[in-house]
């Protein structure tokens, strides 16, 4: 009887690993398609000097825009979040994305 015992706890916990591996135990949400990429703003009212660039982790609108600038910020934040959302369409800075590309605004530096 304990050897029934022992066959059938194995039986069942070698069907329970066959399940987990091939079925899962935890459901996962549905895989959505990719969402494309963040498409160019072609409004001809908006006359802004961009570089597009591709974010890298780590990257925030700031650091790229200073990278940019060789600098110190010659303008404003604010007006640095404007800017890169009028170029982008309306993203925000906080919803950028890694591995996308976006238009970062260009400024000449203040002399």
């Amino acid at each position: 009887m304990r050897r029934l015992f022992t066959i059938l706890i194995a039986v069942l916990v070698l069907y329970a690993i066959y399940h987990d591996l091939t079925e899962g135990s935890v459901s996962l949400p549905e895989k959505t398609t990719e969402e494309p990429a963040v498409p160019a703003s072609t409004s001809p009212n908006v006359n802004i000097p961009f570089k597009e660039k591709t974010v890298k982790p780590g990257d925030t609108v700031l650091s790229i825009v200073e990278k940019n600038s060789s600098g110190p910020l010659p303008v404003s934040i604010s007006k640095v979040i404007s800017d890169f959302q009028k170029l982008n369409e309306g993203v925000k800075p906080e919803e950028i994305q890694i591995g996308k590309a976006y238009k970062f605004p260009k400024y000449k530096k203040a002399d």
